[in-house]
């Protein structure tokens, strides 16, 4: 049997997810008047992630691979990071609930 990122039973996979999840968690951590209901969390995942360009990788150590090089890539570090703080902006703004 084939093992896949995070035990999901997938042929491929947006490492993107994984890579703004993390990071999104990690700057809310500095956001200590905001809403962090799971829907609002949800609403800052996916604004964020439809303002990322997709990575599709079909292993796990493609998955690695790709993480690495958005860690070690400061300019795709930097994007990303005003990516995911403008959804929070923006979410946090106009929650919908």
């Amino acid at each position: 049997m084939c093992s896949t990122l995070n035990s999901r039973n997938l042929g491929v996979f947006n490492v993107a997810e994984i890579i703004v999840s993390s990071l999104l968690n990690k700057l809310l951590e500095d956001y200590k008047d905001i809403c962090k209901c799971e829907k609002c969390i949800n609403d800052m995942l996916a604004l964020s992630l439809n303002n990322v360009k997709p990575h599709y990788v079909t292993s796990d150590s493609g998955a690695v691979y790709a993480k690495v090089a958005f860690q070690v890539n400061p300019q795709e570090l930097a994007t990303l990071t005003c990516t995911v703080m403008q959804a929070i902006e923006k979410v946090s703004s106009n929650p919908h609930h």
